[in-house]
């Protein structure tokens, strides 16, 4: 994941607990008024924002820019294009996904391990759902130009269920856990995901 940017670590901050019920395109125009961000991340806030409101492919990098309180030249200054944006903007999103299974897997092996990352996930998805509305909306579709990006994007998040996984089947069921959803060890457990 590499080092997480400030965005990262306040997105995180937010997805957690202090803005649930909170609409997040909302969220983040408070965050760009209450903080003081670097070009480049106000230029993810706001196309964080635009992205939960009209969508990705229709958002125009005016709308971006206007959120981010930059001008248009910026958008294009700092990331070279839009499509360059989206990928960052998807991956950061990613990030926020990843950083919190990674920190619920760090505590938990095999089952137990399996059981915290789903439940952490569902967790983000319920206080976040048009985040994941939109995160899950582009990493099904195959006909996009950051296709690369999603791809890269979708094996980071099921890089983790997969190692469980793996790790489940290495080492057989947990203790009194009677081997797991059918009794099913090995890998007809990752199968059955």
């Amino acid at each position: 994941m590499g080092t997480p940017s400030p965005i990262l670590d306040l997105f995180l901050r937010v997805s957690t607990d202090h803005g649930i019920g909170t609409d997040p395109a909302t969220r983040a125009e408070e965050l760009l008024a209450a903080c003081d961000f670097s070009t480049r991340d106000r230029i993810i806030v706001g196309a964080i924002s635009a992205f939960l409101d009209g969508g990705v492919a229709d958002t125009p990098v005016e709308e971006i820019a206007r959120r981010a309180g930059v001008g248009k030249g910026s958008v294009f200054y700092t990331f070279g294009s839009r499509d360059r944006l989206v990928e960052v903007v998807l991956m950061t999103l990613v990030d926020v996904v990843s950083a919190r299974v990674a920190e619920v897997r760090a505590a938990a092996r095999g089952w137990e391990a399996l059981e915290a990352v789903v439940r952490s996930s569902v967790e983000l998805v319920v206080h976040n759902p048009r985040i994941a509305h939109t995160v899950f909306a582009e990493l099904t579709r195959s006909d996009r130009k950051w296709r690369a990006a999603l791809d890269h994007a979708r094996g980071q998040l099921f890089r983790p269920v997969e190692e469980i996984l793996d790790e489940v089947a290495a080492g057989g069921a947990a203790a009194g856990d009677g081997g797991g959803a059918g009794g099913s060890t090995g890998r007809g457990a990752r199968s059955a995901v």
